[in-house]
């Protein structure tokens, strides 16, 4: 599930000199109110950014993969942070200050562009989610949530077992749906055979069909 881009392998060497920090599995890395000094590349292991609303439910913003960058925007001021960021497995990321990754924007062209292709796939992720929330089904948008944690989804056509299987409680989170209504459209793809699993696994068989039902136009049946 790892994002690979042309100008990856150069920003990965960068960051071999700096600090690799281990964290566990439902850590809390940084919380609304705090500075966001640092940057992180995550080497392995997923991140759940959210919020929580006044009436104490908790708002899925997105999963960061290996070779995203945290925070989800990138600022030369300094900003507090708006949202939770949480470990959901086990997480290694290099971790980088915001004046030393302004440097190697500036002194290398390949690490500004491959800083830009994050931005812009996290962009592409959050614009698709605004338009399944806007107009999508139940169905379409319990699709598009495991569609979003396929890294290069779009080269992708055969069997894939998630590294990540989402809880139905982080899909609701996500979708603003129920955690039942979620249970409810796990179940028909199941039905469909478009996944499969077995204890934590979630294995989709056909990445390709899960795409296609993913269309705004599909009917819930």
């Amino acid at each position: 599930m790892n994002r690979e881009t042309k100008y990856r392998k150069t920003f990965d060497k960068l960051l071999e000199k700096y600090r690799l920090i281990k964290f566990k599995r439902n850590e809390v890395i940084y919380q609304p109110g705090d500075f966001l000094d640092l940057s992180y590349s995550l080497k392995s292991g997923f991140i759940r950014i959210y919020t929580i609303c006044k009436s104490g439910q908790e708002v899925t913003i997105a999963i960061l993969k290996p070779h995203s960058l945290l925070p989800l925007f990138f600022a030369p001021n300094r900003l507090k942070s708006r949202y939770y960021a949480e470990t959901l497995t086990p997480v290694e990321a290099h971790a980088i200050s915001k004046k030393e990754l302004i440097s190697l924007m500036v002194e290398d062209p390949e690490v500004f562009l491959e800083i830009m292709e994050n931005i812009t796939e996290l962009f592409q992720g959050l614009l698709a989610r605004i338009e399944y929330l806007a107009s999508g089904n139940a169905y379409t948008k319990v699709v598009s949530v495991l569609l979003s944690l396929v890294a290069d989804s779009s080269k992708r056509t055969t069997e894939l077992t998630l590294d990540l299987p989402p809880t139905h409680r982080t899909i609701a989170s996500m979708t603003g749906l129920t955690r039942e209504t979620v249970t409810l459209q796990m179940l028909k793809l199941k039905k469909k055979g478009l996944t499969s699993g077995k204890g934590r696994r979630l294995i989709i068989k056909d990445i390709a069909r899960l795409r296609e039902e993913s269309s705004c136009l599909a009917e819930e049946n």
